[in-house]
């Protein structure tokens, strides 16, 4: 199996999941909050409806037998999510369709190939370890060593990469570009180091985000991939997680994109009873928790 083409390893795709009955009425209100079809509901009754949706659906994936909610939320310590996921890079695109996958292969076993040439800002996120990567140290010097960001490594790469014609870094065409994000960075930082973490859903319904509907709050959570063994692989979000784990912060909101399946199983396992005996997690693991009530829906 090519592992260079992501939709080649999705073992479990949209057209694959059915609704779990029970749960809610899966394509009236996924029409409601993913087109907003009233333009007369008030903001705070349509994120509402949102987040209930995001709690509440779940679907049946791949043949498994319990089931999987695809946009719920999980508090993640962000200290538990070291490496970036294997899967074929750029993994964050597609990101809605993603929710809920399962996918084969060895991702979670060795980083994923990059193409510099053909992906120049992934020389700022990628690395074995996400606290190897040059936006991990640069965030590290600037935040905690007070490095000006002029003399980061972040800026040094991102502005060569500009120069020779290329957007980087969520679209930077110039340096000013550059050191105008730097600034939304510390304005970022200042509040995540006063206000607890909250989800984009959370944030919509407030009123603090630009979001529209549910999509767009959905694609701009923290992303990650579960392993095998139970490991979170970061896919997206690496700002707030890295801002996250220099705070110390315990938890993190997140979503759940791809799954391998012998986590599947696991998962299975668990909620017949048990945790199984081929994975290290118990039942604390954070995608893990409420499988019983989860799978007595069906």
């Amino acid at each position: 199996m090519s592992t260079t083409d992501p939709t080649a390893s999705v073992t479990a795709d949209a057209e694959e999941r059915r609704p779990v009955a029970g749960t809610v009425p899966h394509l009236a209100v996924l029409g409601a909050v993913r087109s907003r079809l009233s333009p007369h509901l008030p903001r705070g009754p349509y994120w509402r409806l949102a987040k209930w949706y995001a709690e509440r659906h779940a679907v049946v994936v791949g043949g498994f037998e319990t089931p999987v909610r695809p946009y719920a939320i999980r508090w993640v310590d962000p200290a538990d999510v070291v490496r970036p996921t294997g899967r074929p890079y750029p993994p964050w695109e597609d990101r809605f369709d993603q929710c809920g996958t399962v996918v084969t292969d060895d991702w979670d076993r060795q980083p994923a190939a990059v193409d510099t040439e053909e992906y120049p800002s992934a020389c700022i996120y990628h690395a074995d370890r996400l606290d190897e990567t040059v936006l991990f140290r640069s965030l590290d010097a600037h935040f905690t060593e007070g490095v000006p960001w002029v003399e980061t490594d972040l800026v040094a790469v991102a502005s060569d990469i500009v120069e020779d014609g290329t957007a980087v870094w969520h679209d930077c065409t110039s340096r000013e570009d550059v050191l105008a994000r730097c600034e939304r960075m510390d304005a970022l930082w200042s509040r995540l180091s006063t206000e607890s973490f909250r989800s984009q859903l959370d944030l919509a319904a407030a009123g603090e985000t630009d979001h529209r509907v549910f999509d767009d709050a959905i694609r701009n959570e923290i992303a990650v991939d579960v392993g095998r063994d139970g490991e979170f692989f970061l896919v997206d979000g690496r700002h707030r997680h890295a801002m996250a784990t220099l705070l110390g912060v315990e938890a993190i909101p997140v979503v759940v994109y791809a799954r391998h399946p012998e986590w599947m199983t696991h998962r299975d396992a668990a909620a017949a009873g048990g945790t199984g005996t081929d994975s290290s997690v118990g039942d604390d693991h954070p995608d893990l928790r409420g499988l019983r009530n989860l799978s007595s829906t069906r």
